[in-house]
């Protein structure tokens, strides 16, 4: 399994959670209480 470190994570509690790959890119989008989406 391979970990990975988000640069810019979300500064309160997560409250979801997407990840969409793709054959050129993955995205992992994680929404935040703070009204935030990193």
């Amino acid at each position: 399994m391979t970990e990975h470190h988000l640069l810019n994570s979300p500064t309160d509690g997560i409250t979801a959670v997407h990840f969409s790959p793709n054959n050129q890119s993955q995205f992992l989008i994680a929404s935040s209480w703070d009204c935030g989406v990193r």
